[in-house]
């Protein structure tokens, strides 16, 4: 089982050691479903790591390269502004920024050069936010999609040139980045349905006050597992994510469009995990949320 195998090689990395034993599990697991190819990418956020983060972590990719295929195509990305790092699978990455991303790659325009799905382009609502307001915008904003493109053409060209991808890269744009570039683009690399906008770079409140519905998206083994000593866990939340209520004509819009995009996957996940996707939600107002 690839779970087991990634929970050996993540315990027997030196820098690793310290870390609590229930932290590595859920790190496994998370990388492993970018592997699997559950989601195209999971932001690392599980446990923090001493010494130099980005040798760490990049040395968890070659390491887990040098002893298991699933892996090779998955790469560090790290965006320097908030020194934040994305495990991302290039493959489905690029699939996902030629087709359902309309980026331009293959677009799909009408007459009057509006996208053909404007509010809900690439499957996802884009949301301008101030610390009170919230205004949906009819299509991915051009800088988003300036900075895909430009991390789509880096992976692209080791593709084309029949190389391998390196361990890690760094977000093309560099440090040339804000919090307005920073808070969408991570909601689109680990596939928010909803991705959020603030207005100003600076801001430091959000939604405040605003009737969210929130969503978890919950990975639900079929039966027990156990290889030696890695056991999955019964649930596991793979992500959470909110979106105002006023936004939402049918709350189930969404829901639908989870179980529209996980359902594949999930059944070419059987062999190595099977499970099925348990998909709630509730309703809170909140002073601040954190994005």
């Amino acid at each position: 089982m690839l779970f087991a195998a990634v929970l050996r090689q993540i315990k027997s990395i030196p820098a690793l050691k310290k870390v609590p034993g229930a932290k590595l599990q859920t790190f496994s697991l998370e990388i492993c479903l970018v592997a699997l190819g559950l989601r195209s990418g999971y932001l690392f956020d599980t446990f923090s790591v001493r010494g130099n983060q980005l040798e760490v972590l990049c040395g968890v990719v070659q390491a887990l390269r040098r002893d298991l295929p699933a892996f090779k195509n998955i790469v560090l990305l790290h965006e320097q502004h908030t020194d934040a790092y994305f495990f991302i699978s290039v493959p489905l990455l690029l699939e996902r920024c030629k087709g359902e991303l309309q980026l331009g790659i293959s677009p799909t325009v009408t007459p009057d050069g509006a996208h053909e799905v404007p509010q809900h382009q690439a499957g996802m609502m884009f949301v301008s936010i101030s610390p009170t307001e919230v205004t949906p915008l009819s299509s991915m904003p051009e800088r988003l999609a300036q900075l895909l493109r430009q991390l789509y053409d880096t992976l692209d060209a080791h593709r084309a040139g029949k190389s391998d991808y390196p361990p890690s890269i760094m977000m093309p744009a560099g440090e040339d980045m804000s919090a307005t570039d920073v808070v969408p683009l991570a909601a689109v690399l680990i596939e928010y349905p909803v991705a959020y906008i603030p207005q100003a770079a600076d801001q430091s409140s959000f939604l405040s006050g605003v009737e969210l519905e929130v969503y978890s998206c919950i990975l639900v083994t079929d039966m027990g597992h156990q290889d030696g000593d890695a056991t999955l866990p019964d649930r596991h939340t793979v992500m959470q994510f909110s979106c105002p209520r006023t936004l939402l004509p049918d709350s189930d819009i969404i829901v639908e469009g989870l179980r529209t995009k996980f359902t594949g996957r999930l059944e070419s996940l059987r062999t190595e995990l099977p499970c099925h996707l348990e998909i709630t939600s509730r309703t809170e107002r909140l002073d601040r949320v954190a994005l």
